[in-house]
């Protein structure tokens, strides 16, 4: 597993920007990471994507060094495991 590098500038106090996305595509996610993003959320609750779909995503955001981060469609085991599963790096929950 990865570095998880913006848990690591906010544990030592600095400033971190971040995209939301939820459109399916991982060319978004590649010109987020190269545009100095520090993390990216993917929104599976208001969208076309699931965790599965995430996944071209999650490798767009490895190749880049920018954090991939979830948000579930649903407070379930199901979906946060599986978000976890396709390599999320954090997970949002819905209504919270």
């Amino acid at each position: 597993m990865r570095e998880n590098l913006l848990k690591q500038k906010l544990l030592q106090g600095e400033s971190v920007l971040g995209i939301w996305q939820s459109i399916n595509s991982s060319d978004l996610v590649e010109m987020s990471g190269y545009s100095g993003f520090d993390y990216i959320v993917l929104d599976t609750e208001h969208g076309p994507m699931s965790a599965e779909s995430c996944i071209p995503m999650i490798c767009a955001a490895e190749r880049t060094n920018i954090i991939p981060i979830i948000r579930v469609s649903e407070i379930q085991k199901t979906y946060i495991l599986k978000a976890l599963d396709v390599g999320a790096m954090g997970i949002i929950f819905p209504m919270v």
